[in-house]
């Protein structure tokens, strides 16, 4: 496979008759961005502000004013890491090569002429690798862009207040009954929440269905624009590639999972020029991310 790097060397031999055609690697684009709530406007760290606490119902028929209960307000802080990304690309390095032909007539080149194909490429890496942030980022124990940010796993593995689900079984060979465990262990005063939805990765979400038609004979069909429901359940199951091989469910409500950022979607706009002082065609992007749970007491998760 010949690899062609525009900002060092193309690894390839001089140019003969070629088809001018790319292709590249699929990648899943992130779909993270439709189960969370975006706290937008967050530049380094903000608050999460909430109100709480129960309701005192007394015995009426009688006059007096006796008051009881309480509000609370509290507050939990989302904090955003700041990320970038930064290319070179060398244009007349693609002169020699096949490459040539996907390059204007002339000796120099705009922004246009770098092939939608790279755009389309970097665009799709940067939003799947930004979504494995969000999910299993840890700046203590991760490596490469994992080192970057802490993501919601961590947020989960540290906040005590989670709520941990525990069927006594590992989740290989037992689905149902783990699956089954994590439904039990949803918190009452949520129970009947229309918000609530199961996050999975994909090996899992198989196993699943796996089990379930093994039993069963049927599959978890899909509804209304997710991966299924919960048997016995009206949750919605959401398939989210970067739980994928991180042996871990989330359940909570959409509104719950916070990701605070300064501005929703800007890790989706890629600026390109071409700079004169040293003829290079040069790509930036930068955006910030953060992860919090308004209610942590409201998240049901099961790690093996």
């Amino acid at each position: 496979m010949e690899k062609y790097n525009f900002d060092v060397t193309i690894n390839a031999g001089a140019y003969t008759e070629e088809p001018a055609e790319l292709i590249k690697n699929t990648i899943v684009k992130s779909k993270f961005a439709n189960y969370v709530t975006f706290m937008t406007g967050v530049k380094s760290s903000e608050t999460v502000n909430y109100i709480g606490g129960g309701v005192t119902i007394q015995a009426g028929g009688t006059c007096g004013f006796n008051a009881s209960g309480t509000r609370e307000v509290s507050q939990r802080t989302v904090s955003v890491c700041k990320l970038k990304v930064n290319e070179n690309f060398c244009m007349k390095k693609m002169e020699a090569y096949f490459t040539q032909k996907l390059l204007s007539p002339g000796s120099t080149y705009d922004e246009d002429d770098i092939p939608q194909i790279f755009r389309e490429d970097l665009q799709e890496k940067v939003s799947y690798e930004n979504e494995l942030i969000v999910f299993q980022g840890n700046t203590a124990t991760g490596t490469g862009n994992l080192a970057l940010c802490d993501g919601f796993i961590k947020l989960c593995d540290d906040t005590s207040t989670v709520v941990r689900a525990s069927s006594g079984v590992t989740f290989v060979g037992n689905e149902i009954t783990v699956m089954k465990s994590i439904v039990n262990s949803i918190p009452e005063n949520i129970r009947n929440s229309a918000g609530l939805q199961l996050l999975i990765g994909q090996d899992w979400f198989d196993l699943y269905q796996q089990e379930i038609f093994d039993l069963n004979n049927r599959w978890v069909a899909p509804e209304d624009g997710t991966d299924g429901r919960l048997l016995f359940t009206n949750i919605p199951i959401i398939v989210m590639p970067g739980l994928t091989g991180t042996n871990r469910i989330i359940l909570t409500e959409k509104e719950n999972m916070i990701v605070g950022t300064d501005l929703e979607n800007e890790e989706e706009d890629f600026k390109f020029w071409f700079s004169m002082d040293d003829d290079i065609h040069k790509l930036k992007v930068e955006w910030k991310i953060g992860v919090q749970f308004a209610f942590p007491e409201n998240v049901v998760y099961y790690a093996q």
